[in-house]
């Protein structure tokens, strides 16, 4: 989706474990965007979607975007919420 929406040329994708939190990072040097359209009406059906799934398991969703700066999108997920404990297996 980088290179084909964002035009980019480099995407760094990162997951790690931190502490109780499981997080993900991508982030691109594409041609960008205005974050206001983001938090306006959501941005584009994929960003829609992520935020949804995202949610949806307890995590929380932040990107931040410049046009012709590129693009990054991290999300949070806790490992244990008190009602449901996730197994990440490798």
């Amino acid at each position: 989706n980088s290179s084909k929406h964002a035009k980019a040329c480099s995407t760094e994708i990162r997951l790690e474990i931190m502490g109780q939190e499981l997080g993900l990072k991508i982030a691109d040097n594409g041609k960008g965007f205005s974050e206001i359209r983001v938090h306006k009406d959501g941005g584009g059906m994929g960003l829609v979607s992520i935020r949804e799934r995202v949610e949806r398991w307890g995590g929380t969703f932040q990107i931040e975007s410049k046009p012709g700066a590129g693009t990054t999108l991290e999300c949070i997920w806790p490992l244990n919420d008190g009602n449901r404990q996730v197994d990440i297996s490798i």
